[in-house]
């Protein structure tokens, strides 16, 4: 059985194990050390919000009570804008994620807006061929779509038999062309339809 000083020697050589050593003092968080500069500053830095401005980083009192009486306040108020709103463009350049264009990926454009003014004006715009829909939150964009389902063959055929009944002949040749270079037959068919 170890004596009492045994054991209290086995203490000591424990405890120095975990003695504070600041060669192996972990960093502190940042979280930490803005708490720190906080207690020292009264509580600031502090951020102020607005209904409809930017929130503003005050550094004194005297910033502080200036600020709150152009509406600000130190409690969070949720804002609508800037935000961004997404369509779905089936552009090839939207097919791939690409931050230069504003492209997420999956066929989707992103924009950002600043306020409702520049929303609206954005879905004045008169929209590509190739979008789907129109400007919305990302959750609200509509499926993109797979593309022609039918067999390319098939499409030919079913076309082509459509031609056949429409009275247009398939000779083989090239059939000739009008200006807008479409076939003049065909042409003609168009404009009485």
């Amino acid at each position: 059985m170890a004596t009492i000083q045994e054991q209290q020697d086995a203490i000591k050589a424990l405890m120095a194990q975990y003695e504070h050593n600041e060669a192996t003092n972990e960093p502190i968080l940042m979280i930490d050390l803005i708490a720190q500069q906080k207690a020292a500053n009264k509580g600031f830095p502090k951020w102020m919000y607005h209904a409809t401005l930017a929130p503003v980083q005050v550094i004194n009192s005297k910033q502080e009570v200036a600020i709150r009486a152009e509406g600000y306040s130190p409690t969070y108020i949720m804002q609508s804008f800037p935000a961004f709103v997404f369509r779905r463009n089936m552009d090839p350049k939207f097919e791939k994620a690409d931050p230069v264009i504003g492209s997420p990926g999956e066929f989707i454009e992103q924009r950002s807006v600043k306020t409702q003014a520049e929303l609206d004006e954005l879905l004045k715009q008169r929209q590509p061929k190739t979008v789907i829909g129109t400007w919305c939150e990302y959750a609200d964009l509509p499926e993109a779509t797979a593309g022609p389902t039918e067999d390319p063959k098939i499409t030919i055929a079913r076309l082509q038999g459509q031609l056949m009944a429409a009275g247009v002949e398939d000779t083989g040749e090239e059939a000739p062309k009008n200006k807008g270079g479409r076939p003049r037959k065909v042409q003609e068919e168009l404009v009485t339809a």
